[in-house]
């Protein structure tokens, strides 16, 4: 049974790592490994840092380290075997071997130290794994051309001038580009740069951080200064992630790279978020080495006790804050929360209004201006949701009022809303009431729609919200609304026109705050209680018939509230109508065919309202146009069908139809009874 290498604790309070010496040791030899702790201050072991993908890791193939068995992925065997030299021991840095990977505390600490691991390395060797015949002839090819260009006295490490100029003659002198063996070797250019090691997000910090490096293929060995010009002179096109990657090697590209720009967390996230990482956690800790921001604040560490989710949180926290502070933050996906990173601060905030997180909405009107996008809309976001914690409400009024320059009637770009219009359409009754105990408020403003916070708060059925505009001396209750070249009205109009079973509390407390009763609106001349009549807004209208409305008030073409109430099918309404007195025969006399509620009612399809005026003894009577008699006589007025299919519903008789039809047509028989006698027997009974 195999005896397995068991890690001996470092001590996490210092800058300790372990290396690696991998014993010489020819090609048929077992590959022996030993490990030594040291401290990266110190000038201790010479070591050479392995940058490598993990490649298959269902594979694992026995090594022996520290006189133990330790199993390895099968393409860090290769690694080890490739790099062993015969003659004397090697000392290299290798993660899979020198971190306790099962200890997150131990592989914590490491990952924290790992730009400083790189660059204290001799060199980074870039293992991109087993060679083939084309790589060879690339790896020969370049080996000897990196030899003409360092003799050459225009050669400069960090220029590409010396490197243009002698590739032409070496081209001329293998017969030009084109020739089998270059094609093969362009090919393996292009097999090298298609190899999993450069999407892989470590290699950038390890790339960054290395003083020299090399490209290591098989037994091939190129040094990235001639590596990184290749793609160029060879006319291989690189994606943008490979081309990063390159940009930052130990070579020409370094001088003019992202790399002297000193990139921050942020920014570094929008480039390489989709790099792979085979631990989620490392699309975030892969970077932090090479973030400025990080670096200089040391406010945020790789934590491998947290799942990706704590990691994404902590890394929202930091972004936001400058720090991970201890107020909630959102738990976004890693996908969304590199789409919020533009104005991150501002979309944690607008998730605390959204969740009533109040610690941390304090935490961000604390730290931001309210004068520049996007901050400028906080007000607006925090006007429009109404969970925040009511405790905690007066606090965040403070900070967002006291700012120096707030304008308590800034209005949103697009609606033109103010600040008491956006509480009032959310019903956001703690903003409204904060908002209405501040001076210079103008409480009555149109927003563009012409409305007014409180026409909004009333057509949203805002009760809380109404309820705060009320008794203020400086709120209109009865200024007018909507487009003026369209119907104008009152809130309470509004109100009595809605549908909604919750409307009757508003409409009260309108009324009983001085509301206009009768005040109407712009267009057809219509109160309060003829369009509730009109709508079915059966408590309203009971409202305001209680509180003295006009039954018989008209509009403009002389409908009365119970001519509404018969037109549009509403029995509850005529109910109503009816005991309060209303006019069963009153008629809508503005217009040229005045007509009784009857008439009106026998138009609708739903017998109902027909139903119950006749119950009440209403009746047609001269005037109610019930007849076209060219069209009655020539059997093509289907309504008169109908109008005789109610009367016998009612009971009626043939009689008693052909008296009420006479009469509403004042009296006219010509034509009638041959009429009758065709369309009586067809109606059913």
């Amino acid at each position: 049974m195999d005896d397995f290498y068991v890690y001996t604790p470092i001590d996490l309070s210092t800058n300790a790592i372990r290396v690696l010496r991998l014993c010489r040791g020819y090609d048929t030899d077992p590959i022996v490994c030993e490990i030594v702790q040291i401290f990266l201050e110190d000038d201790g072991v010479p070591y050479e840092a392995l940058s490598y993908t993990w490649g298959d890791v269902s594979v694992d193939v026995k090594i022996t380290l520290n006189g133990r068995t330790k199993l390895v992925k099968d393409n860090l065997y290769t690694a080890l075997h490739c790099l062993r030299r015969a003659d004397q021991d090697r000392w290299l840095w290798v993660d899979a071997l020198c971190i306790d990977q099962v200890n997150d505390r131990e592989k914590s600490h490491q990952v924290n130290r790992m730009r400083l691991i790189y660059e204290k390395a001799d060199r980074v060797l870039i293992w991109l794994g087993r060679t083939t015949d084309d790589i060879d002839l690339l790896m020969e090819m370049m080996t000897q051309f990196r030899k003409r260009v360092r003799r050459r006295d225009d050669y400069r490490r960090d220029q590409l001038e010396a490197w243009t100029r002698e590739w032409p003659v070496l081209m001329k002198e293998s017969g030009g580009m084109w020739t089998d063996f270059n094609v093969r070797r362009r090919n393996g250019l292009i097999d090298l740069l298609s190899r999993p090691w450069f999407q892989r997000v470590w290699v950038l910090q390890e790339a960054f951080s290395a003083k020299r490096a090399a490209i290591l293929c098989g037994r091939n060995e190129i040094a990235t200064e001639t590596f990184v010009v290749m793609p160029k002179l060879m006319n291989v096109e690189t994606d943008d992630h490979v081309q990063s990657v390159l940009d930052i090697m130990p070579g020409y590209l370094r001088v003019t790279s992202w790399r002297n720009a000193q990139p921050d967390l942020r920014t570094l996230l929008k480039k390489f978020w989709r790099s792979r990482a085979s631990d989620q956690r490392d699309s975030i800790y892969a970077l932090l080495g090479i973030s400025s921001d990080v670096r200089s604040s040391g406010k945020l560490d790789a934590n491998y006790t947290i799942p990706f989710s704590g990691a994404i949180q902590t890394a929202v926290s930091y972004l936001a804050f400058g720090e991970v502070a201890t107020c909630p933050v959102p738990r976004y996906g890693f996908a969304a929360f590199v789409a919020n990173l533009d104005n991150l601060l501002f979309h944690v905030l607008e998730w605390a209004i959204t969740n009533g997180k109040d610690q941390t909405i304090k935490e961000v009107l604390s730290r931001v201006s309210l004068v520049q996008p996007p901050y400028s809309r906080i007000p607006f976001v925090l006007a429009e949701h109404a969970a925040v914690g009511q405790d905690k409400f007066s606090e965040i009024k403070h900070l967002l009022f006291s700012r120096d320059g707030f304008d308590i009637n800034v209005r949103w770009e697009g609606n033109k809303d103010t600040l008491l219009h956006a509480a009032a359409r959310a019903g956001n009754t703690s903003m409204a009431k904060a908002l209405l105990s501040q001076g210079g408020l103008d409480p009555n403003a149109y927003n563009r729609d012409w409305q007014t916070p409180l026409s909004l708060a009333v057509e949203n059925g805002r009760l809380p919200v109404v309820l705060a505009f009320l008794g203020r001396g400086s709120v209109d209750i009865d200024r007018h609304v909507g487009e003026p070249t369209a119907r104008r009205c009152t809130a309470l109009w509004l109100a009595a026109a809605m549908k909604a079973q919750d409307t009757m509390p508003v409409v009260e407390a309108l009324i009983q705050h001085g509301a206009g009763i009768e005040a109407r609106d712009t267009l057809l001349g219509e109160t309060p209680l003829c369009v509730s009549a009109k709508e079915g807004n059966i408590d309203a209208m009971r409202m305001l018939i209680l509180h003295g409305a006009n039954i018989e008030a008209r509009n403009m073409v002389g409908m009365t509230p119970i001519c509404f109430a018969a037109k549009y099918g509403h029995v509850l309404a005529i109910t109503a109508l009816l005991n309060a007195g209303a006019d069963i025969q009153a008629r809508s006399c503005g217009s040229s065919s005045p007509n009784t509620p009857l008439w009106l009612a026998l138009h609708s399809s739903d017998t109902s309202a027909a139903e119950e005026l006749l119950r009440n003894g209403a009746r047609l009577e001269a005037g109610d146009s019930v007849v076209d008699l060219q069209r009655f006589v020539k059997g093509f007025n289907t309504s008169m069908r109908h109008v005789i299919h109610v009367f016998r519903k009612m009971g009626r008789s043939d009689h008693e139809i052909r008296e009420e039809i006479s009469r509403a047509n004042g009296g006219e028989t010509h034509g009638l009874e041959k009429a009758l006698v065709w369309w009586l027997p067809t109606v059913t009974r």
